[in-house]
């Protein structure tokens, strides 16, 4: 059985972007509910688009809430998986890995710009820029995001010593 250093689990926790969205709905279905009334309960152009409308931010509202990074690193590589996107664990062995750090990124850094990158790098991230950078060995780049920077640090150590 391989050893795991690190294990961690997030979650979407944005506040304002799912409360923005909740409010969003709430006031497009106020909307709809007194356009209805008065057109005598009558579908117009008007309510089908706000119905859709409805049903798109629904729809987004539900993916946020769903949305979950799991990350591990263990003696045998990293493990990574992000639901809804991934239906399995992705997997990348420490023989395929050509270079990696640790990134960090102070909290309002992540709003002015300076994280946009135009390189072909997957980013798996729920908390900002702050997680291991991967570079493979075929030339594929990788972004794992973290909570908890310091024990993904320990983590990579102790695996690179073995």
């Amino acid at each position: 059985m391989k050893k795991k250093y690190f294990k961690e689990k997030q979650h979407f926790n944005n506040i304002e972007i799912i409360g923005i969205l909740i409010f969003s709905m709430g006031l497009l279905i106020f909307s709809l509910f007194n356009a209805l009334q008065e057109h005598h309960w009558t579908f117009t152009i008007i309510e089908w688009s706000a119905l859709g409308l409805l049903l798109i931010l629904g729809g987004y509202l539900w993916y946020l809430i769903n949305l979950r990074l799991h990350l591990a690193v263990t003696e045998d590589g990293i493990q990574f998986k992000m639901k809804p996107i991934h239906s399995k664990k992705k997997k990348i062995p420490w023989n395929m890995v050509a270079s990696c750090e640790i990134i960090r990124t102070p909290g309002i850094a992540q709003w002015h710009g300076g994280n946009i990158t135009f390189n072909y790098e997957q980013s798996f991230t729920l908390c900002g820029r702050n997680g291991l950078h991967i570079t493979t060995v075929d030339g594929r780049e990788f972004f794992l995001g973290t909570k908890n920077l310091e024990q993904l640090k320990e983590a990579v150590e102790k695996a690179l010593e073995k």
